[in-house]
């Protein structure tokens, strides 16, 4: 086992271990809302800051080494990743409304009652439990399938970071971005899941956690060992950049829907900007200090 396939081992059993500590979180003790929404905006962030400032350059400069770039290919990977997460978003993730349909509110101002607007449930970030009279578990395997799907785009990220050129630095920001995104999604699937009780039967719950937490390593090595073969005795290959440059495309997708739900669920302004702002430059000081 060569040094990059084993540190992408390393990195994949920490990141599978995190998953599972988060799901098993809320079962052990209570997790407070506000904590999560804080961990998911700095999420987030990393993730931004990840793409603009690492993901998205890294592969740009991989394909113009080989002299196999352009603007035109750069715009189209990252447009195919974008595209694919909101397909995902649009066709996978399961769409629950947080107001029964046909509920009223009385406004304040005009004193008339008001239709309340259903609020949706996206897949990306699961910040609350699933709600659902029947508590079917078809809404299990739905959530599910759309964290996993997103999960497993994170793993291509990590797989061809892996491969590039600064392999070292660009493995431990994706890492970082990844793992720290990954922990509110999984207590927020865990939380989800669990709320289906005692519909939703143990051996399925440990299913699904056990899934969507080993979605993204699988991810990484079948990424990492693809290129690999793709790339066999060819130092000059532009692939691993091409796989960047999509994964540039996922991570901006789930980092901006990310960011319109949060801020749309935060009270304090001020600290989310502070959160969001921390983890966009987080990844770019820490690719310095480590290529230094």
């Amino acid at each position: 086992m060569t040094s990059r396939s084993l540190n992408l081992l390393l990195i994949c059993i920490c990141i599978t271990i995190g998953s599972l500590i988060s799901a098993l979180s809320p079962q052990i003790f209570k997790v407070k809302q506000e904590n999560t929404m804080k961990l998911a905006t700095l999420g987030a962030g990393l993730l931004v800051g990840s793409a603009l400032g690492i993901v998205i350059p890294e592969g740009i400069e991989s394909i113009y080494e080989t002299n196999q770039g352009n603007s035109s290919i750069v715009g189209l990977l990252m447009s195919a990743g974008f595209v694919l997460m909101l397909l995902i978003d649009t066709l996978i993730a399961p769409h629950n409304s947080h107001v029964e349909e046909g509920k009223v509110h009385t406004s304040p101002a005009t004193h008339t009652q008001q239709p309340q607007i259903p609020h949706r449930m996206r897949s990306y970030t699961p910040l609350r439990p699933i709600e659902d009279n029947t508590h079917s578990p078809a809404k299990a395997l739905s959530k599910t399938a759309g964290l996993t799907i997103h999960s497993f785009c994170d793993g291509i990220a990590l797989g061809a970071a892996s491969l590039s050129n600064s392999s070292n630095s660009l493995s431990i920001v994706v890492f970082l971005a990844v793992a720290i995104h990954k922990a509110p999604a999984s207590l927020g699937l865990s939380t989800s899941l669990l709320s289906l009780r005692p519909q939703l039967k143990t051996s399925l719950y440990r299913l699904c956690i056990l899934i969507f937490s080993l979605s993204a390593p699988i991810s990484a090595f079948l990424t990492f060992f693809l290129l690999r073969l793709m790339n066999f005795n060819n130092s000059d290959s532009s692939i691993p950049g091409y796989a960047l440059l999509f994964s540039g495309g996922t991570f901006l997708f789930v980092a901006a829907q990310a960011t319109s739900e949060q801020l749309e669920e935060s009270t304090n302004k001020k600290q989310f900007i502070a959160l969001f702002l921390t983890g966009i430059i987080t990844p770019i000081l820490l690719s310095l200090v480590i290529s230094d």
